[in-house]
């Protein structure tokens, strides 16, 4: 049986009300489409999610609004767990955690765990840094201030600074953390060039589906990780402002939960399900992975190009805005 578990971003970077347009996507008359909606898309599968709300934007944005977004989404039932781009409250130019200092890192950390104890009244157990930013002193923090899971690592992923990786797609434990690494394969490796990718709402969803029973079958995969941002159900790299509702891809989301569901095999879990099944299991990593093969891989690199160079191009009018897709 493989353990499925759905993870969510939940930010917001440019705009005059990141908060508002990024996170919650209040379209007026045409609903919520952020948070709300991806919430809405998981009671319908029966899925309960873990939220990473980025808590270092309580001192860029206001307290009270990110202290909102997180009672919002624990009275919506699902797990909320600690993000953070330091960036939104230390150096602007310093865009990882592992820029900072062991002691830099401390203080940052402990700042936003604190933050979530006031708001929540309850210790957070579950990280993610932002751009998969983490290196080992991240680790070592995490553990000394009581988390259970870390979800940083990535492999392959040249913003991730857990150097040498813990693990590729297997469950590994450090110290007292359980590594949930993100659900990475080899999208494409052919002419000296090779590169990893995540399941992630915005890639295609031939892919997705391509890609999932092999990931299912694999010896080297524990628990597939699959991935949102708060702002994935909407166009607003060009309007940063009055983003629009995209029905094409909140309908994708739900067919990337029914493509799970299908699966006999797959079981989706909370994150107490999840620590609760592996507590007691013998957790062995491995740096092998899931590779994409075949003509296949040859079309959803193409696809994927002209994603990302709509991306670029966007970036160009939207100053500040994220670059890659892995954000």
């Amino acid at each position: 049986m493989k353990y499925n578990i759905f993870t969510v971003d939940v930010e917001g970077h440019v705009g005059t009300d990141p908060v508002n347009n990024l996170i919650y996507a209040d379209l007026g008359n045409k609903g919520k489409w952020g948070i709300d909606k991806i919430m809405d898309i998981c009671k319908a599968y029966g899925v309960k999610g873990l939220f990473f709300v980025d808590i270092a934007e309580a001192w860029d944005y206001g307290e009270e609004k990110i202290a909102g977004v997180l009672k919002h989404i624990q009275a919506r039932g699902h797990d909320v767990g600690v993000h953070i781009h330091p960036d939104h409250m230390a150096d602007r130019k310093r865009l990882f955690l592992w820029e900072y200092t062991y002691e830099e890192q401390y203080e940052i950390i402990k700042k936003c765990t604190e933050f979530y104890v006031c708001t929540l009244g309850k210790k957070p157990i579950a990280f993610r840094a932002g751009k998969y930013g983490a290196n080992y002193d991240t680790l070592d923090i995490l553990s000394k201030l009581g988390y259970l899971a870390d979800f940083s690592e990535f492999y392959g992923q040249k913003w991730c600074g857990i150097n040498p990786p813990l693990t590729c797609t297997k469950l590994v434990r450090y110290k007292s953390l359980l590594e949930v690494p993100t659900t990475a394969y080899m999208s494409f490796n052919q002419f000296g060039y090779s590169r990893f990718d995540k399941l992630d709402t915005n890639m295609d969803l031939g892919e997705f589906r391509k890609i999932v029973p092999q990931l299912v079958r694999s010896d080297e995969v524990d628990v597939i990780v699959s991935f949102a941002h708060s702002f994935s159900l909407i166009d607003w790299r060009t309007r940063k402002d009055s983003p629009k509702a995209n029905l094409k891809l909140a309908l994708q989301l739900e067919r990337m939960f029914q493509c799970l569901e299908e699966k006999q095999s797959v079981k989706n879990v909370s994150l107490e399900q999840l620590l609760n099944e592996t507590k007691e299991r013998e957790l062995i990593p491995s740096l092998k992975y899931v590779e994409m093969k075949g003509l296949k891989s040859f079309l959803y690199f193409g696809k994927r190009a002209i994603h990302v160079l709509k991306m670029k191009l966007s970036s160009k009018v939207v100053k500040g805005e994220i670059k890659d897709e892995h954000s």
